[in-house]
């Protein structure tokens, strides 16, 4: 097994500086086995969660208040079925973006909501 850890701890300085990354290669290349780890080496300090966008039709990727309001269902659904970790409060706030859609309810409002 290919020894992965520079690699997470590179990805772990870019989340501890709050800065966004992709893992996009082809298969059979550690990209689920690069999350998995860097997972175990956030969990201790940050809000983890394992998101499947698979489920997802495609248009909802066509803006990004219609990507916003998917996400926020996704991760209610995530607290609700899965007992995620998350906070009533921010629940609170998640749902009301998943089922309320209003203006000004972007992404970023719902990475605020979301961050510790």
């Amino acid at each position: 097994m290919v020894d992965i850890s520079q690699k997470v701890r590179e990805i772990e300085r870019l989340v501890d500086a709050g800065k966004y990354f992709t893992i996009n290669r082809a298969r059979q290349y550690g990209k689920t086995t690069t999350l998995a780890a860097l997972k175990h080496a956030l969990i201790d300090r940050y809000m983890v969660l394992d998101l499947d966008f698979q489920s997802i039709d495609n248009d909802v990727f066509e803006s990004g208040a219609t990507f916003s309001q998917a996400m926020a269902r996704i991760i209610v659904d995530e607290h609700e079925f899965e007992d995620a970790p998350i906070p009533m409060a921010r629940c609170e706030v998640l749902h009301g973006y998943a089922h309320e859609w209003r203006r000004g309810h972007e992404s970023g409002g719902i990475h605020k909501c979301c961050a510790r």
